[in-house]
């Protein structure tokens, strides 16, 4: 089924992801709050994140966004280290 209506595409309280980089990951969690008063687009609120406990490995770990509406599924982030 396609979706009709921006509130039919993306409920409240759906947690977006992106992920992004090149020489790392670089994971970003955005929950919908909202809607633009012409019903075409969502407001966002950007999420912090949390490490799952003992994910973490060399330059890397998974992540949950920081919500009481988390997701079950982590998602892997990596990070590069200056010398």
């Amino acid at each position: 089924m396609i979706a009709k209506t921006v509130e039919q595409a993306w409920a409240i309280g759906t947690i977006l992801e992106s992920s992004w980089g090149y020489d790392q990951t670089n994971v970003e969690f955005y929950e919908v709050v909202g809607y633009t008063p012409s019903n075409k687009s969502v407001k966002l609120r950007s999420l912090s994140l949390m490490t799952v406990a003992g994910s973490e490995g060399f330059m890397s770990d998974k992540v949950l966004p920081s919500t009481n509406n988390v997701s079950d599924t982590p998602k892997y982030r990596s990070w590069y280290a200056w010398k």
